[in-house]
């Protein structure tokens, strides 16, 4: 019986231990991202900073939220671009896992947060990708594989036309706009102010304490003059 209760209480324990290391991850996993504004490229495939066909139909920025979990997520936006006289759109995005290099690892489809509707390349209504967030597992990725169709280069080459490109992110150009690590420095901030004020202020009034003191100096000197009282030197006069 002992021993049956021991395997029990054994067993409640690695449970709590569980159930604790979940909730850990999930109040990680919710915790505000740090967010920044990243400047961002599409590069030729062969990574030599020639721009891809498909760079003038990607926003010039970037939102990255980076969570406490060091995963990641870049969120760009898409839109309409003239190509020979076509007006093209990019159709389709997908990203490579990179775990050997920029193309290598299988391909995964980014989730697509918006759409909006233009003419297609036959002049009917249609839905195009408008902004999509691409998740990663790794901080500060400069460069990020992915595959891309644009429907002009589809229609030229009568098919399919995907290419490989890459995603290339200016890290040190980003501007942190919101999050913990943004609360942080805005606290420092505040904090040297107020460190600033109250220096600036104990300096103040140690110079109108100086100037009080002088004040009451030249005040004391003036009225002893008035009264004929000696200034602290002695005329001993000629001797006899």
């Amino acid at each position: 019986m002992q021993k049956y209760i021991k395997r029990i209480v054994g067993t409640l324990i690695i449970l709590r231990l569980l159930l604790s290391s979940h909730l850990t991850l999930t109040v990680e996993a919710k915790a505000a991202p740090n967010v920044y504004k990243v400047p961002v490229q599409l590069w030729h495939y062969e990574n030599s900073g020639k721009l891809s066909m498909g760079n003038d139909a990607l926003g010039r920025t970037a939102i990255v939220e980076e969570y406490a979990n060091n995963t990641v997520k870049i969120k760009i936006s898409l839109h309409a671009k003239e190509f020979m006289d076509m007006h093209g759109h990019l159709t389709k995005l997908r990203v490579y896992a990179g775990t050997g290099g920029i193309f290598s690892g299988g391909l995964s489809s980014p989730k697509i947060l918006s759409t909006y509707k233009d003419k297609n390349l036959d002049g009917k209504d249609d839905v195009f990708i408008k902004r999509l967030s691409i998740s990663r597992k790794k901080l500060h990725e400069k460069k990020i594989g992915v595959r891309i169709n644009v429907d002009a280069m589809d229609k030229i080459l009568g098919g399919d036309g995907a290419q490989n490109a890459i995603l290339r992110l200016y890290y040190n150009k980003a501007k942190l706009i919101s999050g913990p690590k943004k609360d942080a420095e805005k606290k420092i901030a505040e904090s040297r102010k107020a460190e600033a004020s109250r220096k600036a202020e104990a300096s103040r009034k140690a110079e109108a304490r100086r100037k009080a003191e002088e004040s009451r100096k030249a005040e004391e000197s003036r009225k002893a003059e008035e009264s004929g009282e000696p200034s602290g030197r002695f005329d001993y006069g000629a001797r006899t």
